[in-house]
């Protein structure tokens, strides 16, 4: 479980994803390559050292190389340099067919990774609770003992389970 400042972030690993084996070769290039925005980037979170997340470089999905990927969140990371600016169209396309897939994309540009490293790495922590914040309801609204039916079964629960999302009865 991951806890960014107090808060518990909800694991949204995504299973079985295309690859496009052909594209392979060339992420591992562009991994020894890398960009300064994205080596910068990489120094501030490799080694799990982001809040315990482990980020993986140039990983390919379906017949895309993204920047970074979070397997455990089932997060896109793209550092967006100049060329960006004229493939805002393909970019849009693009987010949209790694969000069908239950991606998450989080967008920043070079630029922002070169010069406010630091903010970048707060915005994408901002966007990580907002997106992947595990709801816990608060102690004083649950009560003590719960009675719950589930398959015609009942019982009473000493306190929360969030894999028992039967109705509840008092």
């Amino acid at each position: 479980m991951t806890i960014i400042n107090g808060i518990r972030i909800k694991d949204r690993p995504v299973h079985n994803l295309p690859v496009n084996k052909e594209l392979q070769g060339y992420a591992c290039k562009n991994r020894k390559a890398g960009n300064l925005a994205e080596i910068v980037f990489w120094l501030q979170v490799h080694g799990k050292s982001f809040h315990g997340l482990d980020f993986d470089r140039q990983n390919v999905i379906g017949n895309y190389i993204v920047d970074f990927y979070v397997k455990r969140l089932g997060l896109v990371v793209e550092i967006d340099g100049g060329s960006h600016n004229e493939k805002m169209d393909y970019d849009a396309r693009r987010d949209a067919c790694l969000e069908e897939l239950g991606l998450r994309v989080f967008r920043t540009t070079d630029y922002d990774v070169l010069q406010h490293v630091g903010i970048v790495l707060e915005d994408l922590r901002k966007f990580i609770v907002e997106n992947y914040e595990h709801e816990v309801p608060n102690k004083e609204e649950i009560p003590k003992n719960l009675k719950f039916q589930r398959d015609g079964l009942s019982a009473n629960l000493p306190y929360y389970y969030p894999a028992l999302r039967a109705p509840l009865l008092k």
